[in-house]
């Protein structure tokens, strides 16, 4: 059993005091206490009883100890760097300290429910619905609970959401515009494929959906400009080489049990074979995994399917009930973006899981909406029903 650091009792009540102050201002503060603390339990459960887990975070970790000084070869890749240099920060402080690290992880989590409230009350929907459809997301106890990217990832998605709808209210303009060149530098720097495809999609929102073609030529610019001078951001460009992608989506569908079935692309079958394949690809991300494939699957990647595809309906559902869908639509560009990235990388669906919780996070403010729209049909249904029956 791995021992724990014994500043971890006091910071996980150092972050507890600030999440309940917030949380009570937005009256949530069940939620998310219900939320820190569950996510607590099963994050430190986890490593105490596990370690890390998964090689991802384990290689974070060597990542970090190697950046401090402890040992081994630093190879960070492009978009990866921040990190494994904030672990290395508190490893520097507290010594070697994943469970640390963890608790970062779950106070971003925890924050989730406050960001999905705040998203649908610009729609005027159930803020409280909302905050409780984060908290039950099964798959937020998994990712989210490990020394990965995943939380940082959909803290920053849920944020991006949140002031892109801000922008559209056009409430100081100025303020909200430079907290979404921030949220997307820092996307940048923490997840850095997902912060390019989030920057474009922030600017198709800002010129399609706000028709404010000075603003997101401001953050296109401010993009531009951060690939351009910063060495770090501009390796991020490199992972879009078609070439490279294909090598990955091949080398994860043949080295994994959860691979795709689909033969890979023939080097003469060019664009429309290309296409094709992508279509195959794209109806797995949306609909996958398929009956017929469950028996060679993971009974949790069949659960996630399953949950994805409620997701997906009631996001339906609360996009058609929502009050403001042009407002809305901003989640659904986002979504979508993050739907096709998913298509074009993923060759597993291990792999395609993982990526697939991201727009299904920013998709979770119109589930809330949705869930509510079901109910109040089914309220108005019995009450019809009562006022139809003879006397």
């Amino acid at each position: 059993m791995n021992s724990v650091s014994i500043w971890l009792p006091l910071l996980a009540l150092a972050f507890a005091v600030p999440l309940y102050l917030l949380s009570q201002r937005y009256g949530l503060r069940l939620p998310v206490i219900v939320s820190y603390v569950a996510h607590c339990v099963v994050a430190l459960g986890l490593y105490m009883t596990s370690g890390l887990i998964s090689p991802d975070a384990e290689y974070y970790d060597a990542q970090a100890q190697a950046i401090r000084g402890a040992g081994g070869e630093v190879r960070i890749s492009a978009g990866k760097e921040a990190w494994p240099h904030f672990l290395s920060w508190i490893y520097s402080i507290f010594g070697h300290s994943p469970e640390i690290g963890l608790l970062v992880n779950v106070v971003l989590v925890a924050l989730l429910p406050i960001l999905a409230a705040l998203i649908v009350r610009s729609f005027s929907g159930p803020e409280k619905t909302a905050a409780w459809v984060v908290v039950i997301l099964p798959q937020s106890y998994l990712w989210g609970t490990l020394l990965l990217r995943e939380s940082i990832a959909w803290f920053l998605l849920l944020l991006t959401a949140f002031v892109l709808l801000k922008l559209y209210e056009r409430k100081n303009s100025i303020r909200w515009l430079a907290l979404l060149i921030a949220t997307l530098v820092l996307f940048l720097l923490f997840r850095g494929t997902i912060g390019l495809i989030i920057a474009a999609a922030s600017v198709v929102v800002l010129w399609v959906v706000h028709r404010k073609f000075w603003q997101g030529l401001i953050v296109a610019s401010a993009v531009g400009a951060l690939i351009a001078f910063v060495p770090a951001i501009r390796g991020i460009v490199s992972f879009f080489d078609t070439e490279k992608i294909e090598t990955s989506v091949t080398s994860l569908s043949t080295n994994s049990n959860s691979g795709f079935d689909s033969a890979p692309i023939a080097p003469d079958a060019g664009v429309v074979g290309w296409v094709l394949d992508k279509s195959v690809a794209g109806l797995r991300v949306l609909f996958g995994p398929f009956p017929w494939e469950w028996n060679a699957l993971n009974p949790m990647f069949i659960l996630d399917g399953i949950i994805w595809l409620f997701v997906l309906v009631l996001a339906v559902i609360g996009f058609v009930a929502c009050g403001s869908r042009r407002a809305a639509t901003s989640l659904l560009i986002m979504a979508g973006f993050l739907i096709v990235s998913v298509t074009v990388t993923a060759g597993n669906y291990g792999t395609m899981e993982r990526l697939r919780v991201q727009p299904l996070v920013v998709l979770l403010p119109l589930v809330a909406i949705g869930i509510q729209a079901v109910m109040n049909h089914r309220r108005s249904r019995c009450e019809n029903s009562r006022t139809s029956k003879p006397a």
